[in-house]
């Protein structure tokens, strides 16, 4: 018979409840995001190449936790250590519901810069000195991180208890990829040949103080490099879309 959990009286239910946040950085703590970002795609790597390792060795499963490897990457140590053991614990569950049924869930791929969605999660824990992680009147304080200018679409409830605060930037990667999902329609540029990546929220050209400095950071920004670029027809619906943007 399961154990009852001991934090849930009977007949009562715990419900639990996402609010998203629109996060305004600073320039340093957009970049210690940016180190977590790549921090946590290096150790689940890691961790799931030693993983593989093991496997074919032994035949038994294992996965190393994320302390193993601070001495051989010191930069680990930079960023907030509750986002890598997520990464631990994230790689474990993508390894139990494929062990339980993998014609349902995938072997567990590596993750690249280009292809996967950065973010990385953080648990709260609370101490008597307070709790790691916690709202204020105008954002969220963070480990490492310190007190991040926030928008708050509704406000947590009297009662509600803060579990763990998840960081990405989808809003600006899908941005960039509707641009170039635009340009591939409207013109003969391979795909091969286009890159997007989102960093609106994370390199400002101005302070995220106003709606208009906001809205001047919601932007595109376009590198075009390379040889025999047709760059009269680029031009044109790339400017296409400009003027549909602003219509």
């Amino acid at each position: 018979m399961p154990k009852k959990s001991q934090h849930i009286k009977p007949g009562y239910v715990t419900q639990y409840n996402t609010i998203k946040a629109r996060l305004y950085p600073d320039e340093a703590q957009a970049e210690l995001f940016e180190k977590t970002f790549g921090c946590c795609r290096y150790i689940w790597n890691q961790m799931l190449s030693d993983q593989q390792r093991f496997y074919a060795e032994t035949g038994k499963h294992f996965i190393p936790t994320p302390a193993k490897y601070k001495n051989g990457a010191p930069f680990l140590r930079e960023v907030d250590n509750q986002a890598l053991i997520q990464e631990h614990n994230k790689l474990s569950q993508a390894f139990r519901v494929f062990f339980k049924s993998p014609e349902s869930f995938g072997y567990p791929n590596f993750k690249k810069k280009k292809t996967d969605r950065d973010s990385f999660t953080a648990c709260n824990h609370v101490f008597e000195s307070g709790p790691t992680i916690y709202t204020t009147r105008d954002g969220i304080r963070m480990t490492k991180a310190g007190i991040v200018k926030a928008k708050f679409p509704r406000r947590p409830r009297n009662g509600w208890k803060l579990k763990r605060v998840t960081v990405d930037r989808t809003l600006s990667s899908e941005r960039a990829t509707n641009v170039v999902m635009y340009i591939q329609q409207h013109s003969d540029v391979p795909p091969s040949c286009l890159v997007s990546e989102g960093f609106g929220e994370w390199r400002p050209v101005a302070p995220n103080d106003t709606a208009e400095n906001r809205a001047k950071n919601r932007r595109v920004e376009m590198i075009i490099s390379g040889r025999n670029l047709q760059s009269e027809q680029l031009g044109e619906s790339v400017q296409s879309y400009i003027d549909q943007s602003n219509s």
